[in-house]
């Protein structure tokens, strides 16, 4: 018999090849590794030196030359008469004969004074800090006029604004017209009011004389001829200070009657005290017949709550009419007033014009 057929082959089916398991991105080059770096220099910016300011090492000292750059560390000290060192950022530092300081931090500013006696003068403005170590305490402050005079204890006395002097056993805070002594071993004392300008008159010798034109101060408790509003009452307590003038909205006053010869010669300037309970403006006018407009200075910020001190060179008053225009020396001067703006009382003290050679 034939033979059966053979079965018939089996189906081949070609499998896929499988796909490659998926490629690992190489690493990236690690980063080079970084090169030695020099630490950021710091130091304090001086816009000018006044008077003989010495510089060394607390063992020897020679005359400090033109100084842009008060290097941290560096140690400067006034000669045989009071020396003036005035920073980039507006504060300025009178140094007593032979007194040392040395710069402690520039960011905030901070000094450390070693010997003597300073006087120190940072105007206020927004988020404005300062501070001055000695070995027995932390002065700080925002804005003020304040001294610190180094010896067995560290006094502090404060001419205007307010400090607050810390160390490691307590702190008090002390506003103008007071002072107080600390030691290193225990908490600062109560503040106790002083005559700070007459404690602090030796600073005037580090300035160009003077001749004051006008001063008005109301200790006699009466407002004087030429002024045309305000009253004078106790106002914010300042040490051994009786009366102020309250001036809300403003003070005026004819130069005229105060003194016929006043007129705009180089060096004149405009000087007071105030304290406005909760901040605003001040601003300062003088009036000029031939210009026949008033010439303005704006104080550029009104602290609140404590007792400031204003100094406006007449250089820096400006044409209400026309910014470029100047006055010109001798131009009469007629008349003189303070107007303020914002909420609360304003209260003025110490008004003077002085002429500085």
């Amino acid at each position: 018999p034939p033979a059966p057929p053979s079965p018939p082959a089996p189906e081949r089916r070609e499998e896929a090849a499988p796909e490659p398991p998926p490629r690992t991105p190489a690493p990236p080059p690690p980063p080079p590794a970084p090169g030695p770096t020099q630490p950021a220099r710091a130091f304090l910016a001086v816009a000018r030196l006044e008077g003989t300011v010495e510089i060394g090492d607390g063992k020897s000292w020679k005359k400090a030359p033109a100084l842009p750059e008060w290097d941290l560390g560096v140690s400067l000290r006034a000669g045989e008469r009071p020396a003036r060192i005035v920073l980039a950022g507006g504060a300025a530092l009178t140094l007593r004969s032979r007194a040392r300081i040395r710069a402690a931090g520039a960011s905030p500013p901070e000094l450390f004074l070693d010997e003597g006696e300073v006087f120190c003068d940072v105007p206020p403005a927004p988020g404005r800090r300062f501070a001055l170590r000695t070995r027995d305490a932390l002065v700080r402050v925002t804005g003020t006029q304040f001294a610190v005079k180094e010896g067995d204890v560290t006094e502090v006395l404060v001419a205007a604004g307010e400090v607050v002097v810390s160390n490691d056993r307590g702190e008090a805070r002390v506003a103008a017209g007071m002072g107080l002594a600390v030691r290193r071993s225990a908490a600062p004392g109560k503040p106790r009011a002083v005559d700070v300008d007459r404690a602090l008159a030796w600073k005037m010798l580090a300035r160009p004389p003077e001749t004051v034109r006008l001063r008005f101060s109301f200790e006699d408790g009466r407002r004087p001829a030429p002024f045309d509003g305000g009253r004078v009452v106790p106002g914010p307590p300042r040490g051994l200070n009786r009366f102020c003038l309250e001036g809300t909205p403003g003070l005026h006053f004819d130069l005229r009657r105060a003194d016929a010869g006043t007129a705009a010669r180089p060096g004149l300037r405009v000087r007071f005290r105030y304290f406005a309970e909760k901040g605003g403006a001040i601003w300062v006018q003088l009036f000029n017949a031939r210009a026949g407009d008033n010439f303005r200075y704006d104080v550029p910020h009104v602290a609140a709550g404590a007792w400031e001190a204003v100094e406006a060179p007449l250089e820096e008053f400006y044409r209400l009419a026309d910014r470029s225009s100047a006055l010109l020396a001798g131009d009469p001067l007629t008349w003189f007033n303070i107007a303020v703006s914002g909420e609360g009382r304003f209260y003025f003290d110490d008004v003077e014009i002085v002429e500085v050679q």
